[in-house]
């Protein structure tokens, strides 16, 4: 038994960890169902973790933010899971807005990464 399989749902859900207790206990079962893509929840954990890791990298750690600028699609959510999990504030930024808006949010919510979807670069 691993240790995400012997995590309770309660403590797996206080530390972030509730998309890896699923992953553990059901790893093909949807998760995500949308037009643009679907994750079971391995995938999405799995992607989840890769941003942890890519955002620690780049020398986040828990407490600092995140900015996200992006469609409602899976990678919003996997987004989500990673900041949960790493412990990062995220600031989600609406993709409808303005790039002065845009602007305004990323500047004053004191982000130290910026994640936006290439198809919304104009606006950031």
């Amino acid at each position: 038994m691993t240790a995400t399989s012997s995590l309770s749902f309660e403590n797996a859900a206080s530390k972030g960890m509730i998309v890896a207790w699923h992953a553990a206990q059901a790893p093909d079962r949807l998760a995500i169902s949308s037009e643009k893509g679907n994750r079971s929840f391995s995938e999405l954990n799995a992607q989840a973790n890769r941003l942890v890791r890519v955002l620690r990298g780049a020398g986040l750690q828990p407490g600092d933010g995140v900015a996200l600028l992006c469609f409602n699609r899976p990678e919003f959510v996997e987004t989500v899971m990673a900041c949960q999990r790493a412990g990062f504030r995220m600031t989600p930024v609406n993709w409808h807005l303005t790039p002065a808006e845009v602007a305004y949010i990323v500047d004053n919510c004191e982000a130290k990464a910026f994640i936006a979807d290439i198809r919304l670069a104009s606006s950031a």
